[in-house]
């Protein structure tokens, strides 16, 4: 039975066939190794960094399982790998256009816009199953919003922030916790996740209040950047002075560089830190990459 996520339908039964060897491989682990096991080695070598190999659906909600397992020793490895596989392409992307981008569904013929898999297959049917299970799975994770931890508040809105959300329910979640959040990184990464979450189920309140989070004296810094870098993604209107204005003073290397603790940040920069990368993509795009940036 196909599985309604975001504007298309992802047939689950066609996903598990269009496994390959990489994920065949995973599924006979399973029957051999404990799961941290197997999500230690699927993490740090089967599937490098950045790299789509088809998955089985039932794999991220394996991985869903172990993140949402209080006492399992690999839990924050789940959870922070859990959200890669619901993006493709998009390391190195910082710009307007591109920058928490959900980009259309997979085709049921051909490929589609996330390209092509080390498998050969199209990318969009593993980054479909993520987002279904992310989507399946949101109930469970949800709480981790509320974790003790501010590493697992930031990768559990990272995640959530790829689920299919129609009926606003993840996005009211990261309102929910913004209202209570101390720690202001944290907070930035709540802005960050509503601002795509808001992109994919587009939500004038909700594009309202970022605005008005950066203009905010009131505001940490982190969170007024996170705050401007979102409302330019949601937003065809040219930067205001108040906002270009607002990022220069606030965006410096140092706290660029603290900014990478948040994935978004982290998967922008090359060469510079990728705060600054968006900051230069969004605001100068004319400026040149710098020298010896990868991804020229």
């Amino acid at each position: 039975m196909p599985l309604a996520v975001g504007q298309g339908n992802v047939d689950i039964l066609r996903l598990a066939r269009l496994v390959g060897r990489l994920g065949q491989q995973l599924q006979r682990s399973l029957l051999r190794k404990s799961h941290g096991q197997v999500l230690v080695e699927d993490r740090e070598s089967l599937v490098p960094q950045g790299v789509l190999a088809s998955r089985d659906p039932t794999d991220f909600g394996l991985m869903i399982r172990i993140a949402t397992d209080p006492h399992h020793r690999h839990r924050a490895d789940a959870l922070g790998g859990l959200a890669a596989p619901a993006r493709a392409r998009y390391f190195g992307v910082a710009s307007r256009d591109d920058l928490l981008l959900h980009r259309s569904g997979p085709q049921h013929d051909g490929y589609d816009d996330y390209g092509v898999e080390v498998t050969g297959y199209p990318a969009g049917w593993s980054v479909a199953a993520a987002r279904a299970a992310i989507t399946t799975g949101a109930p469970v994770l949800l709480p981790l919003l509320d974790g003790s931890d501010p590493t697992t508040r930031i990768d559990a809105s990272y995640a959530l922030a790829t689920a299919a959300d129609p009926g606003h329910t993840v996005r009211s979640a990261f309102a929910t916790r913004f209202a209570k959040e101390q720690d202001s990184m944290v907070r930035a990464a709540l802005v960050l996740a509503t601002a795509e979450t808001t992109r994919a189920h587009p939500h004038q309140p909700a594009t309202a209040w970022i605005r008005e989070l950066w203009q905010d004296r009131a505001q940490a810094p982190e969170v007024r950047l996170a705050a401007a870098i979102g409302w330019l993604c949601l937003t065809d209107e040219p930067a205001p002075d108040t906002l270009r204005a607002t990022v220069e003073a606030l965006a410096s290397a140092e706290r660029a560089r603290a900014m990478n603790v948040l994935p978004w940040m982290a998967a922008a920069g090359g060469s510079e830190p990728g705060l600054l990368r968006c900051v230069r993509r969004m605001l100068y795009p004319e400026e040149p990459e710098p020298s010896g940036d990868p991804w020229a």
